[in-house]
């Protein structure tokens, strides 16, 4: 459905809005599993599993250039 005047600002507003929301919660989220993967790379140490340790290490690499290398898909 295709809407026209005020009625499509308002859907184009809220897409923005909801798109926003889930990029902020995916964020969120991905910070607070790089600090429980920190907190886990400590006790790995501290054991000595460093295959562990350096498949933990890959893994927050990973994460942090998956939401900071392109956080929005261009044109979505």
């Amino acid at each position: 459905m295709n809407f026209v005047g005020p009625f499509a600002e308002a859907q184009t507003r809220a897409t923005i809005f909801l798109t926003s929301l889930l990029h902020t919660t995916a964020c969120t989220k991905t910070i607070e599993a790089l600090g429980d993967m920190a907190a886990e790379n400590t006790k790995l140490a501290a054991t000595g599993q460093t295959e562990a340790l350096n498949l933990n290490k890959l893994d927050q690499e990973m994460l942090v250039e998956l939401m900071f290398s392109s956080p929005v898909e261009k044109d979505a």
